[in-house]
C-alpha cells in the first residue's frame, strides 16, 4: 500500500492490478487482514467500484449480510448512473437472500428490524412495505399490517396486494368481533 500511495500516475494502473490480484489471493487466508487493506484502499480511492463490489461479494458468501449490504449502500451513494446498475443489482440480490435466511432461520425479529430500516432509507419502499405487512399479517398484527397497507394501498404496482390483505384483515376483524366471549379453562 505504501508503493502504491507513492507511485505516480503511470504506475498507479499497474499497482492497481497488482494489489487486486494481491487481495484475491489472500482474502481466504488472512481474512481479518486483507479486508483491512481492502478498506484503506477504498480510503484512498473512493471511486473505485471493483474491489468494494467483490468484498461485498465475500461479506455475502461469508454470511455477513448487513457488511455487504452497508457497503453497497455506501458504493451505491458514491457512484454514478453508468456504474449504478451493478451496484443495485447486487445489492438486490443480498437483500433478498437476507430477507430469506432471516425467513428460513425464523429470526423474525430481525427481519422486522431490517424490513423497517430498508422503508427508512426510503430503498425500493413499497416492495418492501409489503413484505413487512405480510408478515405482520402472518404474525397476526393486524393493527401494524392495516397501517403500512394503507400507505401503499393505491401504488399501482402493490396496490391490488394491499387491498386483497387489506380486505382480509377486515374479515379476521369481523370473524374476531363475533366471538366475544372466552370460556375459562
Amino acid at each position: 500500500m505504501v508503493v502504491y500511495i507513492d507511485g505516480n500516475e503511470s504506475q498507479l494502473v499497474e499497482y492497481q492490478f497488482a494489489l487486486k490480484a494481491y487481495f484475491y489471493d489472500r482474502i481466504d487466508r488472512f481474512p481479518k487482514k486483507t479486508i483491512e487493506q481492502i478498506l484503506y484502499y477504498m480510503e484512498i480511492e473512493p471511486q473505485s467500484e471493483d474491489i468494494p463490489l467483490y468484498l461485498a461479494k465475500y461479506y455475502s458468501e461469508k454470511g455477513e449480510f448487513k457488511e455487504a449490504i452497508k457497503l453497497l449502500f455506501r458504493l451505491q451513494e458514491t457512484h454514478q448512473d453508468e456504474s449504478l446498475k451493478p451496484i443495485q443489482n447486487d445489492l438486490n440480490s443480498t437483500i433478498e437472500t437476507y430477507i430469506e435466511q432471516l425467513t428460513k432461520a425464523k429470526e423474525l425479529t430481525e427481519l422486522i428490524s431490517f424490513l423497517e430500516e430498508l422503508i427508512f432509507k426510503n430503498f425500493n419502499n413499497e416492495k418492501y412495505s409489503i413484505r413487512l405487512a405480510e408478515l405482520y399479517y402472518n404474525l397476526d398484527n393486524y393493527e401494524k399490517s392495516q397501517e403500512i397497507l394503507e400507505s401503499i394501498e393505491y401504488d399501482s404496482t402493490y396496490g391490488a396486494k394491499a387491498q386483497t390483505i387489506l380486505q382480509n384483515i377486515n374479515l379476521k376483524e369481523k370473524e374476531l368481533a363475533q366471538y366475544t366471549h372466552k370460556i375459562p379453562l
